[in-house]
């Protein structure tokens, strides 16, 4: 431990460091709660090869200097060392295994231990110099949020620890540091630590009795919780100038505490602490290890997410550094090992209350409406009916717009009702929220907005419902659309609903067009895209430009799914838009009783899609199995010099040797130029394309299947494919496979009619990739539920830290 002798000077408004304040309480707090005191020593030891220079700390477990190696250059960095009051001979030898261990690892936010050895009888240790402050040092001119944000930093740290194996065992104010140059959160002080799997062995009574876990004052043996306790009560002294346990003058009642005593609540001793982040810190302070979070990575996004709404604090500036000098180590990761996790969670809380509402139909991620920097989500609910103060309309259909805060807290599993946005039709049977698009921003407010489809079938008409999405997230509660700021463009169809919304900058004008696929336009059925034009005044009674696209010629079902991938430039090539479009019914046919077609993805140049000529299309890719759908879903992403796409092909095909297929391709951008043929997966070379295949072989008597492939999502290191229809466990409860290509894992439905996958929505949170899933309907023992989206996080990148 180290205690910095300079503690004068404040903050400013700069965006520097926080310094301490001698006025401030949380300060001469934490200053109570140190080592006992002791002489400062009469001269410094000798230690060959290094000059001690002057002490910079005195602690329990001895004295910290300032030192510089002898011969050193004019800019060679000081270091420091740490001399312990310990004798060398009752030094156990453990320590010294664990000392030479610790030489030799490296860890992001954790300094290295340099040298080792006996001085006049007692171990010494040396190791980098960490210029900057620790956190017993800030002022009361630290904002909440920036404390927060700290205590964030430092469990990313010590996860990267645990992930190495190791327990830190003394965590506190004063070991937790923030460095001077870059703002970067250091742990310090490892005199404590010890391998995880050594600890029952290690002594178990160590640490600073304010901030030790009551499984520690018990003497049992530390395990990433405890370490996990101790960061939640650093961050409670932080917060409310205090600790979780009342401050008393004797070590062993304050051990005593420890043992025994329930930590105060957060907001009984401040009421003025924010709800979420008191939920947050009392479940860190539970006196049960397997009640805290599951591991300070969850403990560190959930803080973030209970402080969001202020800025997020990215850095922090140089300034007149305070030399405080510890002894530390540095640890490094284990060896990078591909791996990835799949967690069931519980269905998202909707407070459904009404039977067959199909909440989960659709999903789609929006944008961050709310500036608090974490995504909006949208799940319709076609089915329920129009609850507001106006009649009651059967199967208006509802839209809940989740708010991305409230579902991070969700996603890792805090309790609390979500809030929720509901925007209800007022149409008979339009069921507005059975097709969702999130659209981007169309009128130029710098807010994305979001758009539905309202359908029709008894009126042979469907429209486009575009929703501002300031407008959308204005208030929370149930309204009708009508009270929003909407949009309503009809659409002449007579052929069944409209497939797909999405919305893309075609003409470069820094607003998003609107584009919809009408999969059954047209007497073949051929499809068409309708594009609205993004404008200014778009939520205005002023006109508003749009265009059709046809399909290229020999297709149909065009624009049945349809998405915008962009394609960086590079030093032989400009940066371009790839548009991936669906025709799932097939090549047309002269033969107007051939119904056996086959379906394609069309690959074409984005902006061709500008105005009304034909799209210029770079290639096209189908497979040789009839009626099967092929591109009755897509996902794609440009990773490098290839588009990965995933192809969903959910019907059944005619030898109904499968019921539905998903694919996984690579196709290199240099060979989407348009002169090259199209790619047949079935045919010769069509192989070298296919990353991976998936189907589900499951097909009945009369010939129903599972519809694998009606979903597919990519996600990092690997992709995500749904079949509701799967009779995974009881009757269509559905299922979806999750994981890298080759290794996909089946999370299956839990109820019967529960039809998971029927929708799928990636959504994306500090680093983390979560995939939503629908699940719209549900029998609880013969009684009809509302539905639910269940959310799993999907991890499969190498773990390195």
């Amino acid at each position: 431990m180290s205690e910095p002798r300079d503690s004068t000077s404040t903050s400013d408004e700069s965006g520097r460091v926080p310094r301490l304040s001698t006025s401030d309480l949380a300060g001469r707090v934490f200053r109570g709660l140190m080592a006992p005191d002791a002489d400062a020593p009469q001269r410094p030891p000798l230690i060959d090869g290094y000059r001690l220079l002057t002490p910079l700390g005195l602690g329990g477990q001895g004295t910290t200097w300032l030192a510089e190696r002898e011969g050193a250059k004019e800019n060679e960095p000081c270091v420091a060392i740490k001399v312990l009051r310990y004798s060398a001979r009752g030094f156990p030898q453990h320590y010294w295994t664990e000392l030479e261990a610790l030489k030799n690892l490296r860890v992001e936010g954790m300094p290295r231990i340099l040298d080792s050895g006996i001085s006049e009888g007692h171990p010494w240790f040396a190791s980098e110099l960490v210029e900057g402050i620790n956190l017993a040092e800030l002022d009361s001119g630290a904002t909440r949020f920036e404390k927060v944000t700290m205590i964030a930093r430092a469990a990313d740290v010590l996860h990267r620890i645990h992930c190495a194996g190791y327990l830190h065992r003394d965590i506190k104010p004063s070991n937790i540091m923030v460095r001077a140059s870059d703002g970067a959160v250091v742990l310090v002080d490892f005199g404590l630590a010890c391998r995880t799997t050594d600890a029952a062995a290690a002594p178990a009574m160590v640490g600073t009795a304010s901030f030790m876990s009551p499984e520690q004052a018990r003497g049992e043996a530390c395990t990433a919780a405890s370490d996990q306790w101790s960061l939640a009560a650093t961050a409670f002294a932080l917060l409310l100038a205090t600790t979780p346990h009342p401050i008393v003058g004797d070590h062993q009642e304050q051990l005593a505490l420890a043992r025994d005593a329930t930590p105060r609540a957060t907001a009984a001793v401040d009421a003025t602490i924010p709800k979420a982040i008191a939920r947050v810190l009392d479940r860190a302070l539970n006196r049960e290890p397997r009640r805290r979070f599951a591991n300070c990575a969850d403990f560190a996004f959930a803080l973030r997410n209970a402080g969001s709404g202020a800025p997020v604090l990215n850095s922090m500036r140089r300034h007149a550094p305070v030399l405080t000098l510890v002894l530390a180590a540095a640890i490094v990761a284990t060896p990078i090992v591909l791996q990835w996790l799949t967690r069931r969670l519980p269905p998202i809380p909707v407070g459904g209350d009404y039977p067959l509402a199909e909440f989960g139909q659709s999903i789609a991620t929006i944008g961050d409406l709310d500036g608090d920097g974490i995504d909006e989500v949208a799940i319709g609910a076609p089915g329920c009916p129009a609850r507001t103060d106006g009649p009651w309309i059967p199967s208006a259909g509802t839209i809940h717009i989740i708010n991305g805060a409230k579902l991070a807290n969700a996603a890792i599993g805090i309790r609390e009702p979500l809030a929720q946005h509901e925007l209800t039709g007022m149409t008979e049977l339009g069921r507005i929220g059975e097709c969702l698009g999130a659209i981007g921003d169309v009128d130029g407010d710098g807010i994305a907005d979001l758009a539905t489809i309202v359908n029709t079938p008894l009126r042979r008409q469907s429209a486009l419902l575009v929703i501002r999405g300031e407008a959308a997230f204005a208030r929370a509660g149930r309204t009708d659309l009508r009270q929003r700021a909407t949009r309503i463009v009809p659409i002449d169809t007579d052929r069944g609903p409209l497939k797909t919304i999405t919305g893309f900058d075609l003409d470069g004008d820094g607003l998003n067009e609107v584009v919809v696929g009408e999969i059954n336009a047209g007497v073949e059925r051929q499809g068409r895209l309708l594009v609205l034009h993004g404008a200014r005044g778009f939520f205005t009674d002023a006109a508003i430009g749009s265009h059709v696209v046809a399909p290229p010629a020999g297709v149909r079902g065009f624009g049945c799914t349809v998405l915008f991938a962009a394609v960086p430039a590079t030093g032989d090539r400009a940066a371009t838009t790839l548009a991936i479009i669906g025709a799932p019914l097939g090549e047309q046919s002269d033969a107007r009783d051939d119904l056996h077609l086959r379906g394609q993805v069309v690959i074409v140049d984005a902006r061709s899609l500008s105005d009304t000529a034909a799209p210029r299309v770079l290639r096209s890719i189908t497979a040789a199995r009839a009626d099967d759908w092929f591109g009755c879903n897509i996902d794609a992403a440009v990773i490098g010099n290839q588009l990965r796409i995933a192809v969903g092909a959910s019907a059944i095909a005619r030898d109904r040797d499968d019921s539905g297929r998903a694919y996984l391709l690579e196709i290199p951008l240099a060979e989407l130029d348009g002169r090259a043929s199209p790619i047949d997966l079935d045919a010769a070379g069509g192989e070298r394309y296919l990353v991976a295949q998936l189907r589900s072989p499951t097909v009945t008597a009369n010939g129903a299947g599972d519809t694998c492939g009606y979903q597919v999502a990519l996600v990092p290191g690997g992709w995500c494919v749904s079949a509701p229809r799967a009779d995974a466990g009881a009757d269509n409860a559905g299922r979806v496979w999750l994981g890298p290509p080759g290794a996909e894992q089946p999370i299956d439905g839990e109820q019967r009619l529960e039809r998971l996958g029927e929708s799928l929505g990636v959504w994306r949170l500090h680093g983390r990739i979560f995939v939503l899933a629908g699940a719209p309907v549900a029998d609880f023992n013969g009684i009809l539920a509302p539905g639910a989206a269940r959310i799993f996080e999907a991890d499969f990148a190498p773990n390195a830290q």
